[in-house]
């Protein structure tokens, strides 16, 4: 019994040993298997190509080169070697090859990333001139009109010169699987790109590890030790001009706050208001807010400082006419704080 158990355990261990696996791509032809004696291919795999080749150092080796496969798919072959009769088996997985990108691909497309960063630059540097200019900061609202313009500008550069780019990138990273033709997808994709500016087209070249500095962002917002409001009137009784009032106010007196004209002759103006007046809301957006002070951004005041915030205006009458009183209260760092208060 003993001896039979172990012939058992010797064919069992002959078994395993004639068990071997490979993973392969497909389309490559790649080494599954070597011996130091001739191979003889007994059962060729059905999913893809077996050949036998000696290699110089007088060893045999099995190449295998596997069909296409979607995702993943498995090939078996079996052989033996010259002075025996055992066989062996070869079990394959076979996966999807990976991206054959070679240096002229990565360069064609560092080139468009970089011809995209160059024309974001120009076309930001150009906008500069009407960004800035008064008229267009004072009558219209920056936030909404402006990535209009940069898109609307970015098109027709895009169109007029042919620089449709983000179809060169793709018929870069295709592999030699033609050409992407240009059309009105692939350009509005790229205006969107360039009028997105510099610091847009940068997290792009970060991200596919061309840079690794990033551009500060461009998004208005307080320095870390002040604090922005902005004062909004909602006209009821007032016409004409009105004043914004924004400070300190003095220290109450036995513990009353004291009377709206005393903080009218104490509290320093911040500023006037001209406008008020409701417009359609779909053109709001649009157009620089009149009845807000600024119009755009905030006002910059210190945190933990007491504020009481007073509209002062004029009725049709001539008769000096006043909002609450906002406050007394102090701003958080960092804090943007839009206050509406009606007159």
């Amino acid at each position: 019994m003993l001896f039979l158990a172990l012939i058992l355990l010797s064919l069992q261990q002959n078994t395993a040993a004639a068990q071997s696996s490979a993973t392969v791509s497909e389309g490559s032809e790649t080494p599954v298997a070597s011996e130091s004696a001739a191979i003889t291919i007994t059962v060729q795999p059905k999913n893809g190509l077996a050949s036998v080749r000696q290699q110089s150092g007088g060893k045999f080796e099995i190449l295998y080169k596997g069909n296409a496969v979607n995702g993943s798919g498995t090939d078996t072959l079996s052989y033996t070697v010259t002075g025996s009769t055992t066989p062996k088996v070869v079990n394959i997985t076979i996966e999807d090859a990976p991206p054959n990108l070679d240096a002229a691909d990565f360069g064609a497309t560092f080139k468009a990333l970089l011809l995209l960063f160059t024309l974001a630059v120009v076309l930001e540097s150009a906008l500069a001139v009407i960004f800035n200019w008064r008229p267009f900061v004072e009558t219209l609202n920056a936030r909404a009109v402006r990535p209009l313009i940069a898109v609307a500008v970015a098109y027709i550069v895009v169109s007029s010169f042919g620089l449709d780019l983000v179809a060169s990138i793709i018929t870069a990273m295709r592999e030699g699987q033609g050409s992407v033709v240009s059309g009105p997808v692939t350009q509005i994709i790229t205006a969107l790109i360039i009028a997105g500016g510099s610091a847009g087209v940068n997290s792009i070249l970060v991200a596919l590890g061309y840079r690794e500095i990033k551009t500060p962002e461009t998004a208005p917002k307080p320095p870390p030790e002040k604090a922005w409001l902005a004062v909004k009137a909602k006209r009821r009784k007032a016409v004409g001009p009105i004043e914004v009032l924004v400070g300190t106010p003095p220290a109450p007196v036995g513990g009353m706050d004291l009377p709206v004209a005393e903080l009218v002759k104490t509290l320093p103006i911040m500023g006037t208001i001209q406008g008020g007046v409701a417009r359609v809301r779909a053109l709001s957006y649009f157009f620089a807010d009149k009845g807000r002070l600024p119009t755009y951004g905030g006002h910059e005041v210190t945190p933990g400082t007491i504020y009481t915030v007073l509209l002062v205006g004029r009725d049709e009458h001539q008769k000096v006419v006043t909002s609450d009183p906002w406050g007394p209260r102090s701003f958080a760092k960092g804090a943007i704080v839009d206050l509406e208060l009606e007159i």
